[in-house]
């Protein structure tokens, strides 16, 4: 598959909105976030498992997945359409389907 460079990435839409996000929350407190929000921890958090992955205790929100799935689904499906990637895909998606 193609590959993207840090510039391509970084110069997107979707980064900018990214940015913009971080500067608008930056300055957050994670005390106040959990003041504000009491389901904080069932929000951003999940387990597997045994493993507990929690991002509540990280200044995020709901509009910082948001912005950053779009950014990367953006990245997934600019290089997935690419000329010739989408034969690489299926010829992965069928070796993979063996594993299963």
């Amino acid at each position: 598959m193609s590959k993207l460079s840090m510039s391509t990435l970084t110069q997107s839409a979707t980064w900018k909105a990214l940015e913009k996000h971080f500067e608008e929350i930056s300055q957050s407190h994670m005390r106040d976030m959990f003041t504000e929000d009491p389901q904080r921890f069932d929000k951003f958090s999940l387990k597997l498992n045994d493993i507990l992955f929690d991002f509540s205790k990280n200044i995020i929100t709901s509009e910082t997945l948001e912005n950053l799935y779009r950014h990367v689904f953006k990245r997934v499906r600019a290089n997935v359409y690419a000329p010739g990637n989408l034969l690489q895909l299926h010829k992965h998606l069928l070796m993979a389907k063996d594993t299963f």
